[in-house]
């Protein structure tokens, strides 16, 4: 079952690569990953949330990384970090909010880390 859902995860991510980030992309997770998408030239706006553990939230960690993906002069993949968002640097207590990307037209990548996450949730929406 869990192959099956992975497939499905992986043809997603494809036919999504293909089209573009036209449409919203939801995200959600309990534990680290990553993801590849592409994004229109007018940017996009990435709305966040998560839940802490219900026991010991002050060890919960939640971060993401937005990373450009571009070809260098000798073909090689190279990764700017063009957005993050850090839980440690919000006021106590936050657990969502919204972030605008700007970027032009292109490949780019999430990454997302979580540790004692009860579930994290983001959606990706073209400006």
């Amino acid at each position: 079952m869990k192959r099956i859902i992975v497939g499905i995860l992986i043809l997603t991510l494809v036919i999504l690569l293909l089209l573009g980030c036209s449409e919203k992309i939801v995200l959600t997770g309990s534990s680290s990953d990553s993801y590849l998408f592409k994004m229109p030239g007018d940017g996009l706006i990435v709305d966040w949330s998560y839940e802490p553990h219900p026991i010991v939230p002050e060890t919960t960690l939640f971060s993401f990384f937005v990373h450009s993906i571009e070809e260098d002069y000798e073909g090689k993949l190279k990764e700017t970090v063009c957005a993050m968002m850090l839980s440690q640097v919000l006021p106590p207590g936050t657990t969502s909010g919204s972030q605008a990307i700007s970027g032009g037209t292109g490949r780019y990548s999430i990454k997302v880390f979580a540790a004692n996450v009860e579930s994290w949730k983001i959606t990706i929406l073209p400006r």
